[in-house]
């Protein structure tokens, strides 16, 4: 017997960003997120590659609600690294779930200098 499942989770948030820029090297940053989630799932039972049962699917939407914060840490004239944290917390399917989420990633900064 096989079992099939898919599941598909979106969320899209917005907020403000705040940073300081008080120093040049260190960019500390805090994000107020606000948006929703929606989430789809399908499971199929097979035996033999054959259907023992209907589809059994469902899908639900929900509101999101989250932060972030990290630091940009700048090694040359355009160039910075960030390290971020994020929470979103969203309700799907009657269940709350708490997410984190951890990023490093490369800045380029546009401009005289970023």
């Amino acid at each position: 017997m096989q079992v099939h499942a898919s599941i598909h989770i979106y969320n899209f948030t917005t907020g403000p960003q705040f940073a300081y820029s008080g120093n040049h090297t260190f960019q500390p940053f805090v994000r107020a997120l606000a948006g929703g989630a929606f989430s789809g799932m399908a499971i199929n039972v097979l035996l033999n590659n054959v259907p023992q049962t209907g589809e059994v699917s469902d899908t639900d939407t929900s509101f999101a609600l989250g932060g972030s914060a990290g630091t940009d840490i700048r090694f040359a004239k355009y160039f910075a690294v960030r390290v971020a944290a994020d929470y979103l917390r969203t309700y799907l399917f009657n269940e709350g779930q708490n997410n984190l989420r951890g990023a490093v990633s490369l800045v380029y900064r546009w401009g005289r200098g970023g």
